[in-house]
C-alpha cells in the first residue's frame, strides 16, 4: 500500500487507487452469471441462485 494513504478511510483509498466498490464487483458478477445462464455457456446449477419473491419478502 501507499504510505500516504495509509491513514485514511477506507473509501478515500479505495477511491484514490481506482478500485470498484463492493456493489460493483457484486452487480459485475451478476451479470456475468445471467449472460452464462441466458447463452447456457456455463455449468450454472438453477437450485444455487437466489430468488426474491414478493409475496414472502425473503431470499429462497
Amino acid at each position: 500500500m501507499m504510505a500516504e494513504l495509509k491513514d485514511g478511510a477506507y473509501e478515500e483509498r479505495q477511491k484514490e487507487m481506482g478500485l470498484p466498490t463492493l456493489q460493483d464487483r457484486r452487480e459485475r458478477g451478476d451479470l456475468i452469471t445471467m449472460y452464462k445462464i441466458v447463452n447456457d455457456t456455463g455449468k450454472i446449477d438453477k437450485e444455487d441462485l437466489v430468488l426474491v419473491t414478493e409475496e414472502a419478502e425473503r431470499t429462497r
